[in-house]
């Protein structure tokens, strides 16, 4: 039993090493894959981000609105005191209502507001690391060219040194 174990060991290890082996050669392209994925991430987060910021001049719009009424019925309120008594606690009443509003809807602009900073900090962010990124295959790639060149040189170089090699021993006999 102790022998099969071993065995099944040994082939999960022969197989985690292909595959190592695998990712191992296709690290750049695989690198590549992975860079033209958060862009796309990076897309969806600007939409979103745009999605906040309408959201955010919507709730923005709506505060305006409501301390624009505010305003015209504390006007209302101060002009009726003296005449009807009635229409102007009516107004009193509806300032009272709308500054209940207000606090909510601001509450709520200012979370949009709190959202979409940290959401532009966060892409700004993450832009920084994928231009980064990009950057090291980038230079991972010329590295690797040059290395190629280098190799077809050196290949070059040991092969003219084999002919010299050949022809002085041609000389020498």
């Amino acid at each position: 039993m102790s022998v099969w174990q071993k065995l099944v060991t040994a082939v999960k290890g022969g197989a985690n090493e292909a595959a190592q082996s695998v990712v191992d050669s296709q690290a750049i392209r695989i690198l590549e894959q992975e860079i033209r994925e958060a862009k796309e991430e990076l897309r969806k987060s600007d939409h979103a981000r745009t999605q906040i910021l309408a959201k955010c001049k919507l709730a923005q719009q709506k505060v305006d609105s409501i301390q624009a009424s505010i305003t015209q019925y504390e006007e209302h309120a101060r002009k009726a005191i003296d005449t009807d008594r009635q229409l102007a606690l009516d107004c009193a009443q509806k300032v009272s209502d709308l500054k209940v509003e207000l606090e909510a809807e601001q509450t709520y602009l200012n979370q949009f507001k709190q959202s979409e900073t940290q959401l532009a900090g966060n892409i700004s962010q993450a832009k920084a690391n994928l231009r980064r990124l990009e950057q090291q295959v980038d230079m991972v790639k010329a590295t690797e060219s040059v290395q190629k060149a280098q190799v077809a040189v050196s290949s070059r170089h040991m092969g003219a040194n084999s002919k010299m090699k050949t022809a002085t021993e041609s000389l020498q006999r």
